[in-house]
């Protein structure tokens, strides 16, 4: 009886793993139809020819028919950074980098680019589960942390049900549990942060903008955004946006002057 569960729980942690592997490996997919495919290679040969222009217009055609790629975000980020379009560039990496965050060549790029924003890098103060959560799932995209947390959620399901039938020691099933539950908390805590956070996710695309205290031309500056700053849009109100840095700095910015990833 005991052999037969063994043998059991490893088949069952082998396909998860197997599943799990799976999915990480391979990007959500979709199909090109005809025009996609005509529309990819055009937009590729008008970036090998210098002609970002059409090249983006190209990508962005195959977007707007709701076909999202990682590889695609990477390509028009590539065609406004040759374009001198800074905060556009960083917009689109950072579309690329939700559903490819591994990949090297965007990795590079990216980092790159906002070497060249011309504020440092603003930093502010995380709560230590947060961090905790980062360390461990900032290569991963939501949907692989999703697969990831049904899986351990099944595991635990699993060891319960198994302890009903065989009398695991006390100990052993405790630590057991405990350590699948933190995992779960904290695959849990990390998709609620990273949906949360992607609602609010913006890039300044103009070269410099003021963030002012109120939603008025005339109201007095607070501090200044560069172009391909990261904020975080809390409030909208006509035309304006009210942001905050990441050192939680907040003002009012013109809504034209953004946007969200």
């Amino acid at each position: 009886m005991i052999s037969r569960i063994n043998c059991v729980f490893k088949i069952f942690l082998i396909t998860g793993i197997l599943f799990f592997v799976y999915a990480i490996n391979n990007q959500a997919a979709f199909c090109f139809n005809d025009d996609a495919k005509a529309l990819f290679y055009n937009a590729n040969s008008a970036y090998q020819k210098g002609e970002y222009n059409e090249a983006i217009k190209g990508y962005e055609s195959i977007l707007n028919q709701g076909l999202e790629s990682g590889n695609i975000y990477y390509n028009v980020g590539n065609s406004y950074f040759k374009k001198g379009n800074l905060g556009k560039a960083i917009l689109n990496y950072e579309r690329a980098r939700r559903l490819m965050p591994r990949d090297g060549d965007l990795i590079s790029n990216y980092k790159y680019a906002l070497s060249l924003i011309k504020e440092p890098e603003l930093s502010g103060s995380e709560a230590w589960f947060v961090k905790l959560t980062n360390l461990f799932y900032k290569n991963f995209t939501v949907d692989e942390i999703t697969v990831f947390c049904t899986f351990i959620f099944l595991i635990i399901v699993f060891v319960m049900i198994l302890n009903l039938f065989v009398k695991i020691k006390r100990w052993r099933f405790v630590s057991v549990i405990s350590i699948l539950v933190i995992t779960f908390g904290t695959s849990i805590i990390s998709i609620t942060q990273r949906v949360l956070i992607y609602e609010k996710e913006a890039i300044v695309i103009s070269t410099e903008t003021e963030a002012r205290f109120e939603p008025r031309e005339d109201a007095t500056v607070h501090f200044t955004v560069f172009e391909g700053m990261k904020v975080y849009v809390i409030q909208t109100k006509g035309e304006w946006c009210k942001v905050v840095r990441p050192d939680k700095k907040a003002g009012w910015i013109a809504k034209s002057d953004l946007e969200k990833i």
